[in-house]
């Protein structure tokens, strides 16, 4: 049973539903483009696209009936829903103004009917192939976490960072990040979804300086640093230091 097949066997108190929602599209019909929707019933398995996917759809949406729509998209929902009264729409995420345009366009006979959440009760059981690809995907974090211990954080930047880890992850086989990396150090470690920032992690350490610490004593460097991050604290305070640094010691005499 496709998964079309199972949404149109849980719709209840509607002939048919309008799937709109990108994340719900894609699921129902397999369509990744940007501008799309379907129709879906226990006879009908109808998708609308605009001029730019029609190649595109021909090979993700094998299993339905594709159609190119006119430029406003929304105006093409109503053909083809002859003995169709009842048409649930996703109330969570159609917008007022979408509504409203439906409700102009539709024949006299088609009722709006809210029907959110029938495709994410699908969703909500994964079936074999999506445990597999969602144990890989937490797989290939836990690679990434451990190629970062190596990679190092100290002395680069949150956003140099952040750009590694999201070219770590490609080059190993991901589509792309589900979201914005987090990177944030210092205070910002607080921030829940802090923005990555072009401050450096950790002081001493991202320098010239850090070649020469080490040349001189390999267990010296978390000292030093200790010691910079102190006497920085106490001179400029324990938030953020704007600007970059300008000059580093090359000559010390005891």
């Amino acid at each position: 049973m496709s998964r079309a097949d199972r949404v149109a066997g849980r719709l209840k108190d509607v002939d048919v539903l309008l799937v709109t929602e990108p994340a719900n599209l894609r699921y129902v019909s397999g369509f990744t483009g940007s501008n799309g929707f379907a129709v879906v019933g226990p006879q009908i398995r109808r998708f609308v696209t605009d001029f730019r996917y029609v190649e595109q759809a021909k090979v993700e949406v094998p299993d339905f009936d594709r159609e190119q729509g006119p430029q406003e998209l929304l105006a093409a929902v109503g053909h083809g829903l002859d003995g169709v009264k009842r048409l649930g729409f996703d109330d969570a995420h159609l917008s007022v103004r979408a509504h409203k345009r439906l409700g102009e366009l539709l024949p006299p006979h088609v009722e709006l009917v809210p029907a959110a959440g029938v495709v994410e009760e699908v969703r909500a059981v994964k079936e074999p192939g999506e445990i597999l690809r969602i144990g890989a995907a937490a797989a290939l974090v836990d690679e990434i976490y451990a190629w970062l211990l190596e990679f190092g954080l100290v002395g680069r930047t949150e956003r140099d960072v952040a750009v590694a880890l999201e070219h770590e992850m490609r080059l190993r086989g991901a589509s792309g990040p589900s979201f914005d990396s987090i990177v944030a150090s210092a205070e910002h470690g607080a921030l829940p979804h802090a923005t990555p920032r072009d401050v450096a992690i950790a002081y001493c350490q991202g320098t010239p300086l850090r070649n020469e610490i080490v040349a001189r004593d390999e267990q010296g460097l978390e000292r030093a640093t200790n010691i910079a991050t102190d006497a920085l604290a106490r001179r400029f305070g324990s938030g953020a230091i704007e600007g970059r640094i300008r000059a580093f010691v090359v000559t010390a005499m005891r």
